[in-house]
């Protein structure tokens, strides 16, 4: 096939492995339609600065957050829209997080910026820096306790939560792992294979 660089490859008919392709094509598109299913669920939203790409900053080493819980990136602009609502810091779109976590580069360079965040902060919002991250999530139950390799999304939908289960090891995991779900709702295990 033809390659495009580390941007991906032509995807036609005419790839040599083309025939074979939908069992892979069935399993993005469940995936993709579970994944698109209503808002994502984030305890932590992180700061990380002004004038830095987020791509190329965190590229190669994620941000630390704590195992078993998940994060959303905010960048100085859309600060200004954000409220506070039962100590929550809550987005235009609807999602919601328990706390602002500065990360070491994302101090506020700007008036502008930092007004925002003392904002936040007099309305009730937790906000704390990287080194303070593990302190401020303490009482706040994990959303999912599992190994280190698997990595998880979670989304909501109002009556149910999905929850996408990723294994990032070579070998198969077993392990008794604990959903932080809503009202005791049953669970359905789904394959998207």
């Amino acid at each position: 096939g033809l390659g495009l660089g580390k941007y991906g490859q032509w995807f036609s008919r005419h790839e040599t492995w083309a025939q074979q392709a939908g069992a892979w094509t069935d399993y993005l598109a469940r995936t993709s339609y579970m994944l698109s299913q209503g808002s994502n669920v984030a305890d932590i939203l992180v700061y990380y600065g002004e004038d830095l790409n987020v791509t190329a900053k965190y590229a190669r080493k994620p941000f630390g957050a704590p195992p078993g819980y998940n994060y959303d990136f905010v960048n100085a602009r859309a600060l200004d829209d954000l409220e506070v609502a039962d100590g929550l810091i809550v987005a235009p779109s609807g999602a919601s997080y328990r706390l602002l976590c500065l990360d070491t580069d994302g101090r506020p360079e700007s008036d502008r910026a930092a007004g925002n965040i003392a904002r936040l902060r007099r309305a009730g919002a937790a906000v704390c820096d990287v080194q303070g991250l593990a302190e401020a999530l303490e009482g706040v139950r994990k959303d999912v306790s599992c190994p280190d390799a698997v990595r998880f999304v979670h989304r909501t939908t109002g009556d149910s939560d999905i929850y996408w289960l990723d294994n990032h090891s070579d070998s198969t995991v077993r392990a008794d792992i604990r959903l932080r779900c809503q009202g005791g709702r049953g669970v359905c295990l789904w394959n998207p294979e």
